[in-house]
């Protein structure tokens, strides 16, 4: 049995080695070539150029080395942005790696120019904020590749600037043209921190701050080329659309919103007036202003508000012969308070409305957009297009105009056509009528005598016009559709 066993054991050992050497032959292959050992070192000033080999990207940067290669002969290439293309033949090595060194910095034809041009001539030229000591027009040679920010500067005139990029062997032109600033300066968001170009309306301390109201940002301070914007989210202003903007005789400013109106020396502390907590009966502002004397009269679209002392008496066509509680526009005269009641022009005297017609009255229609009163007590009133439909469905399509009413009778003139919608209405200390519309901004000295200002023939920055103001030293501000307008209309007139 012990016999059977062991032969056993000596069959299966044997197998076991035919098996193995059997594998061993199936399984045995050529081993792998060594790789290439040739190298080439490439290395430039300056650094960060892309390296070639025969045409193709090896991934690599210059100062870098190109590795395990064969040792033949190469084409080298070095590309970057802006520089030209450079390209060396050079036989890799093992023994002795060749290095490529090249100094793009002593190469003339690596270098480019700047064609600097201005309008107007002989501005000043700034390169990466540094001052030239020449002015335009010029040419700036031997400038190393690379993106430059070129900025000209010219008296009374903004700066402009531009980011243009030199190349290699070229010349890159740069044309720019300086707005003129001696007599009209424009703010937007391009060129200032305004947070919106849309504009509602302006207004200004005795001081100079100018108070900017906007279509959906709040109320914005400009000071001295500072903006500082007013919202909701820094302030307790109650709604970020402003609708219009008073500063009364001590300064204080009353901001009306689509959310209430709020008063406040000190734009942190402010004291906000709504229906939640005032006897306000809507919360829609459309007009602040103020007697002089520490009257403010409020305009909204739930009546004609009284301000006295933080006292409130609200005037609605419940308790008044006030023809409509929808108030667009309030004016303050000497003894009576000029309203404008959804479409109808009315004068208050304390007691009572008198409605003023198209009809009976001679004024050009009845919608009315603002009423001001001159140095000599005569009322202007601004109407915008109007069309009215008769019971018996005939229309009547009225295009607006300027009216003056000189305590007697009215008299009027149209301007523009259907499509002109008149915005604003504001007479300055000279006595000139200036009217904001959606196609330019008209000033009148009387009913016969005006002009347009629009983009074409003036330096104000839009024709589409929301509202404006004297400042003390008669510079008109002007809210507009498309940033603000500021113009220095005392140094054109002399």
């Amino acid at each position: 049995m012990k016999r059977k066993n062991l032969l056993q054991l000596v069959l299966i050992i044997l197998f076991l080695l035919i098996t193995v050497s059997c594998d061993k032959e199936v399984s045995t292959s050529p081993s792998e070539p060594e790789p290439p050992k040739g190298m080439i070192f490439v290395d430039s000033e300056p650094a960060g150029f892309k390296i070639y080999l025969d045409g193709r990207f090896t991934g690599r940067f210059t100062p870098d080395s190109i590795p395990f290669i064969e040792e033949k002969l190469f084409e080298v290439g070095l590309k970057r942005n802006l520089w030209k293309d450079t390209s060396v033949f050079i036989e890799a090595s093992s023994v002795q790696p060749p290095q490529i060194d090249v100094n793009y910095l002593v190469n003339p034809s690596m270098r480019g120019s700047l064609n600097l041009v201005s309008s107007p001539r002989d501005a000043k030229i700034y390169i990466n904020d540094s001052l030239l000591t020449e002015t335009s027009p010029t040419v700036i040679k031997g400038l190393l590749p690379g993106s430059y920010n070129v900025r000209f500067s010219f008296e009374q005139h903004r700066d402009n600037q531009a980011i243009v990029a030199v190349k290699s062997s070229q010349v890159t032109n740069v044309n720019l043209a300086l707005r003129d600033t001696s007599i009209w300066v424009d703010y937007r968001k391009l060129n200032s921190p305004l947070p919106t170009d849309i504009l509602t309306s302006v207004a200004v301390e005795s001081s100079g701050i100018v108070w900017i109201g906007t279509i959906d940002k709040g109320i914005v301070r400009f000071q001295n080329n500072v903006f500082q914007t007013f919202d909701k989210s820094n302030s307790l202003l109650p709604h970020d659309r402003v609708t219009d903007v008073f500063v009364d005789e001590n300064d204080t400013k009353w901001i009306g919103t689509e959310g209430g109106f709020a008063r406040f020396d000190d734009p942190n502390n402010m004291q906000v007036y709504t229906t939640a907590n005032s006897e306000l009966r809507n919360n829609r502002i459309n007009v602040i202003t103020g007697d002089g004397v520490g009257t403010i009269w409020i305009g909204s679209w739930g009546g004609l508000v009284k301000m006295v002392n933080q006292t409130m008496e609200v005037m609605r066509t419940e308790n008044s012969n006030l023809p409509s509680n929808l108030i667009k526009e309030v004016e303050c005269g000497l003894t009576d308070i000029w309203v404008v009641a959804d479409t109808f022009l009315t004068r208050f005297d304390g007691t009572n409305f008198q409605k003023f017609g198209r009809k009976n009255n001679n004024i050009p229609n009845s919608n009315t957009i603002g009423v001001e009163i001159d140095a000599e007590g005569n009322t202007w009133a601004a109407f915008s297009a109007q069309v009215i439909t008769y019971p018996n469905l005939t229309t009547e399509r009225i295009i607006g105009g300027l009216g003056v009413y000189n305590n007697s009778q009215w008299q009027s003139v149209f301007i523009g056509d259907l499509s002109l919608t008149m915005n604003d209405l504001y007479v300055d200390r000279d006595g000139y009528k200036w009217i904001a519309t959606s196609s330019g901004l008209f000033r009148f000295l009387d009913l016969n005598t005006s002009i347009a200002f629009r983009p074409n023939n003036s330096g104000i920055l839009s024709q589409s016009i929301n509202g404006l103001v004297e400042d003390s030293r008669g510079t008109l501000w002007i809210a507009t559709q498309d940033g603000l307008a500021k113009y220095k209309k005392y140094l054109e007139t002399k």
